[in-house]
């Protein structure tokens, strides 16, 4: 599920300004058949990767070694404008003999990885970045334009405006598919979706962050200082040390699904002799279905067959679940959870809604997701009721976001058990949502629950609490540590972090150890968190628990973060250009560059040397006294010392 920028809706805002409501990309027709049957379009380089044959591809080698220069190979290029000059070039190259354009939804302007370039990406001077103000550096006037000769000779570069979506569209995502007479899949080919998408950042402590949607029993979501889960695999979000900072998340949007029916209908059946086989194979299937419980797999699954081919809602479920976990093939998973479900089995109509919701063995579709979540809620189904409350909460699928029915739909869920539930009830609590008054001691108490029923979010939430003496609670970084301990040895990310932040100073009754530390920061940083990545880029930098002083991969995890959005990375990264260090050339201009970054994203010391840059004219920057004092304001009140300082200092010219 592709997750979104964190200021999506001032991107709608100027998409809405601009009337974007397509954008394009060339192909050719003999290559719909290939992007239709790999679930969507792929970069030319993950088309490789993934052995996807493209029978007329539209780059050209040079254009490709243009893209590897500039490492722009994993990005599908998008035009704003419909008449592109490089579809005439590709044509008249021979590339392409019948040129189609595609219609791409513009939703992916604010999807996290997307680029910007306000002319031909790889050509010389383009403007790139993944920033709202790099998306407005686009000549939006001059992509408006009916072709680019009939724009000003300065203005004819900037016709080719593009942007660039990380790996992968979805198919859903290509408006104008249908159109090409060709039948699409109800079922897709592709065994598992490229994630497209980051978890949202999580930055700071105390403060915690929202919920995403992730796919049911494989783990729980990982939070931000006590944060949500719902029953899906676990996404590493970047955890925080020292200052607090707020994300949001933005609303799935989702296109109009295709029609469903159920294939149960009443009919009437003419009366017929019983034959004896339609006795002895039910029996059969009984037998086997006993052995299944004492026998190895393999005599479950034939017993699983033989009763889903017999029409038992049970064994359908039961076969699904095996490919599902067992070979992950998910399209014949999907096949067997529809049969179940259509007969009301609650938990194959959980599943199957989640197998909607990711993608999994069908085109992902949110609507559809809501319907299959919504029948299995009704009966009861825990899992279900979680996650109907997330898509409230979020206003995914079709649904009015509701955060009131959000918090009932996830009471009804923790009251039934569910761990992921009470989590994302404490997280509810924790911030006053849906209604509720916001009660530190009441998000405690569903923490203490979801912990004890096994989520892992929960005990690093836990772990938060009583680091900060949060909640009614103590401060008490013993307990701390114990919590932070659980959910790392679950598998929670943050956990793994602020272990290795416990270890790195002695706290929480643990003996001082680097290399302990170390070990949890690189486990942190490999399984996605981005302030895992930082820490273990600092690592390297010092040389310490044991590593060899290594800048080449202190930069490499350090760039790592920041392409997860994390701020202390962007400040890092700030620092080594003004100072030339970690083997970069000392660049001030880079530097500023990545202060702004830093500071806009709540990095109090990046705003306090913004504020120096300022004051100094450094980094290209006018020499400005007020925007020096107005950048040291946020860095006081962000928390920075020295910040209030330098206030107090030129506190006579700016009281």
């Amino acid at each position: 599920m592709p997750s979104y920028k964190k200021d999506s809706e001032e991107y709608k805002q100027i998409i809405q300004h601009e009337r974007i409501e397509k954008l394009y990309h060339f192909t050719d027709r003999a290559n719909l058949d290939s992007i239709i049957e790999a679930g969507g379009l792929y970069s030319w380089a993950d088309c490789k990767a993934r052995h996807i044959t493209i029978p007329k591809p539209g780059s050209s080698d040079s254009s490709r070694s243009l893209d590897r220069r500039d490492n722009l190979q994993h990005f599908v290029r998008l035009s704003l404008c419909r008449n592109h000059p490089m579809k005439y070039v590709a044509k008249n190259d021979g590339r392409i003999d019948d040129p189609v354009l595609l219609e791409i939804d513009p939703e992916v302007i604010y999807w996290e990885k997307t680029l910007y370039a306000d002319r031909n990406a790889t050509k010389n001077g383009a403007h790139i970045g993944g920033d709202v103000d790099d998306f407005k550096q686009i000549h939006f006037s001059s992509v408006r334009a009916s072709n680019q000769f009939n724009l000003p000779e300065e203005e004819k570069a900037f016709y080719q405006a593009e942007v660039l979506v990380k790996n992968f569209i979805p198919l859903e995502y290509i408006l104008n598919i249908h159109n090409f007479r060709i039948q699409l899949p109800t079922q897709s080919l592709v065994s598992e979706i490229p994630h497209i998408s980051e978890p949202p950042q999580i930055h700071e402590q105390p403060q915690h962050s929202q919920p995403t949607h992730q796919r049911p029993y494989r783990g729980q979501e990982t939070r931000d200082t006590p944060t949500q889960s719902i029953d899906q695999p676990d996404q590493p979000i970047p955890t925080s040390r020292n200052t607090e900072e707020k994300v949001h998340i933005q609303p799935v949007r989702i296109t109009t699904p295709p029609r469903f029916e159920h294939l149960l209908n009443s009919q009437a059946r003419t009366p017929q002799k019983m034959k004896w086989w339609k006795i002895v194979i039910p029996i059969l299937a009984v037998v086997l279905l006993v052995l299944s419980l004492i026998f190895s797999d393999e005599i479950k699954v034939l017993g699983y067959r033989c009763g889903a081919n017999l029409g038992n809602a049970t064994a359908q479920f039961e076969l699904a679940r095996y490919y599902d976990e067992g070979t992950q093939n998910y399209f014949e998973a999907v096949h067997w959870y529809r049969l179940a479900a259509e007969q009301g089995n609650a938990d194959a109509q959980f599943y199957l809604g989640a197998c909607y919701d990711y993608g999994l063995g069908v085109p992902q579709n949110h609507y559809e997701a809501v319907n299959w979540y919504r029948l299995a809620a009704e009966q009861g189904n825990n899992k279900a009721m979680c996650n109907l409350g997330v898509c409230y909460e979020y206003g995914k699928g079709g649904l009015t976001k509701d955060e009131v029915k959000a918090v009932e739909w996830y009471r009804k869920a923790a009251e039934a058990g569910d761990a992921t539930a009470m989590c994302n009830l404490g997280n509810c609590y924790e911030y006053g949502k849906g209604g509720l008054t916001k009660d530190e001691t009441k998000a405690v108490e569903w923490y203490q629950k979801a912990a004890e029923a096994g989520n892992e979010t929960a005990m690093y939430n836990l772990g938060l609490c009583y680091e900060y003496g949060k909640g009614g609670l103590t401060k008490d970084e013993t307990q701390a540590a114990e919590w932070y301990q659980k959910a790392a040895e679950a598998g929670n990310a943050q956990g793994m972090n602020n272990l290795g932040n416990f270890y790195e100073y002695g706290k929480g009754g643990l003996t001082k150890d680097e290399a302990k530390a170390v070990e949890w920061y690189r486990k942190a940083a490999e399984a996605g968190n981005a302030r895992g990545m930082w820490n273990l880029g600092r690592a390297y930098i010092g040389g310490e628990g044991g590593l060899t002083r290594d800048e080449a991969k202190a930069v490499e995890w350090y760039q790592k973060a920041v392409e997860k959005g994390d701020n202390y990375a962007m400040n890092s990264l700030g620092v080594c250009y003004e100072y030339g260090l970690v083997g970069l050339t000392k660049d001030e201009a880079k530097a500023v560059e990545w202060y702004r970054k830093a500071a806009k994203a709540g990095n109090a010391t990046a705003m306090y040397s913004l504020g120096i840059c300022y004051e100094y004219g450094k980094g290209g920057l006018t020499k400005d006294e007020t925007k020096a004092v107005e950048w040291y304001r946020k860095a006081a009140e962000a928390g920075n010392s020295y910040a209030a300082g330098r206030l107090q200092k030129l506190g006579e010219n700016h009281p």
